[in-house]
């Protein structure tokens, strides 16, 4: 076998390679990326036995190694990749390398020796195909639609209330917000299409960090109504109180929480 970086490969007659794995997940406890380290601990020996000759490959094994984004691992013999590779065009955010670590047990190994032991690493993240890190959505909702109070302030007694409406308009909000990590993401519809305030929507388009390459998307949906706000009704027939909460599944839906189940709408 041979370890490869970039368009360079090396012998690797004596070398241990150690690969970890690590899953990264959302808030939902799925899983979003998948961040893999190769460790490669080998020998470099120079086209002769001499010093000037090792240097030159250590110069050009580090002139290799600068900067990242090339693809490395080990290739079989017959130059295919075999599973300890790390595929820089296929990766998130390419694939990384750490600084180069020279130096093994023997003193001599430069000098006499005409080798020299180094250790590198390789890091990438791939994304998995659910690659939404967080949604939240929240309802807030004012009034009731009731009887409206009105207060008469005396001199000499307390507040006297009055009723002086029957019924009065309600009022809710819809916000919400996503961050993923590639590709697009729909925003939810208003729940109360028919009551909407549509001069005050609120859509905004996907901003990406442009350090960590998340992107973001903002929503808000305003609503008026002379009668009090009805949510989606849960399909197991639980009624009561609810705590809200809506992301997405899979397939594009969203789903409201209500008393521990879920109801789609």
């Amino acid at each position: 076998m041979r370890f490869a970086y970039g368009s360079k490969s090396y012998p690797i007659d004596l070398v241990k390679v150690d690969e970890t794995m690590e899953r990264v997940r959302n808030e939902g406890n799925s899983t979003f990326l998948v961040k893999r380290r190769l460790t490669i601990t080998g020998t470099l020996k120079g086209g002769s036995a001499t010093e000037a000759a090792l240097s030159a490959e250590i110069e050009a094994m580090e002139a290799n190694w600068a900067g990242g984004h090339k693809s490395g691992g080990l290739l079989h013999t017959d130059g295919t990749q075999s599973a300890h590779w790390l595929d820089n065009a296929t990766s998130y955010q390419g694939v990384r390398t750490l600084p180069l670590q020279w130096g093994g047990p023997s003193p001599a190994e430069y000098a006499a020796g005409g080798f020299r032991t180094f250790t590198a690493a390789l890091e990438a993240d791939y994304l998995t195909a659910n690659q939404i890190i967080s949604q939240n959505e929240s309802i807030e909702i004012t009034g009731t639609a009731g009887p409206v109070k009105a207060y008469g302030l005396l001199i000499t007694q307390i507040a006297q209330s009055q009723t002086v409406n029957l019924f009065s308009l309600t009022t809710a909000i819809q916000r919400g917000s996503a961050v993923w990590t590639a590709g697009t993401h729909a925003i939810p519809d208003p729940i109360w299409p028919t009551l909407e305030d549509f001069d005050r929507r609120v859509r905004s388009q996907p901003t990406v960090d442009l350090v960590t390459q998340r992107y973001r998307r903002d929503w808000a949906y305003f609503f008026t109504s002379n009668v009090p706000f009805v949510l989606p009704p849960d399909p197991s027939g639980s009624t009561g109180g609810f705590i809200f909460d809506r992301w997405t599944t899979g397939d594009g839906n969203f789903l409201i929480w209500q008393n521990g189940d879920t109801a789609s709408f």
